[in-house]
């Protein structure tokens, strides 16, 4: 098994993407809502969050309209400069990337950084997560067995004993 795990391409634009909005918001530091509102235009994000009845374009409304009116503009910074990571955004990449690790994968993508914005509270973008009705559990279910299985299993347990169920899912049939 691999010590480490390399960003998926998809994950690369959007983290370029999130520098080149911080840079044009002048905005000193790299954080989670810049990073959530470039993930936003990955399609593979966008399906995701939908599977789980969350609301991309409103989503990114509410991210953008509190990048413009909560976070404070520098108005001296070059726009060659690189903007510096939170420490949230550290945190939640260090976490992704252990996460890949410790499951075999040999890639982080989005929606593995999206799963961990959720365990970042006391930010917007979990916050805004959140005021969707989104959870991490749900999420995690659409991301690892696509909408329809995670579904299939949460109807299946819902109408089966909880013996029931573990057989079921010990028989591949979940």
């Amino acid at each position: 098994m691999s010590d480490h795990a390399a960003l998926s391409m998809e994950l690369r634009v959007a983290l370029q993407v999130a520098v080149r909005l911080t840079r044009s918001l002048k905005h000193e530091y790299l954080l989670l809502e810049h990073l959530l509102l470039a993930l936003l235009a990955d399609d593979e994000v966008r399906d995701l969050l939908g599977a789980c009845e969350g609301d991309p374009d409103r989503l990114k409304a509410d991210l953008e309209a509190y990048l413009k009116e909560s976070v404070e503009a520098t108005a001296d910074l070059s726009e060659d400069r690189m903007p510096e990571q939170s420490s949230a955004f550290g945190r939640v990449f260090g976490r992704a990337a252990a996460h890949a690790v410790a499951c075999g994968k040999n890639r982080i993508d989005c929606g593995d950084v999206v799963a961990q914005i959720f365990l970042e509270d006391k930010t917007f973008a979990q916050s805004a997560l959140l005021a969707q009705g989104l959870n991490r559990t749900r999420f995690l279910e659409v991301l690892s067995h696509g909408s329809h299985a995670a579904g299939a299993a949460a109807e299946g347990a819902a109408g089966e004993s909880a013996g029931e169920a573990a057989g079921a899912a010990a028989d591949g049939e979940v």
